[in-house]
């Protein structure tokens, strides 16, 4: 945890992604969620791509480390 007035630091958007991309494996979902998509999502997957220990993650949810992301749509979720 970091205090209010602390910029978040890599660890913390880490694992603020990790946690992200498990609560919408686990439900589908979050209250950020869309039809359109979702911008957490969004945020988590590019956030967990640009780190070495987000990709396996990612390749786990069946997400694709370039091109489009199944955030910007439900009929491209596979989860």
């Amino acid at each position: 945890m970091t205090r209010l007035d602390e910029a978040a630091g890599p660890v913390d958007r880490f694992d603020a992604a990790r946690l992200t991309l498990q609560a919408h494996r686990n439900t589908g979902g979050c209250l950020h969620c869309r039809p359109e998509g979702c911008e957490q999502l969004r945020w988590a997957v590019e956030e967990l791509s640009q780190h070495p220990g987000g990709r396996p993650l990612l390749a786990q949810a069946r997400i694709p480390l370039s091109g489009t992301h199944p955030c910007s749509s439900e009929e491209g979720r596979s989860w």
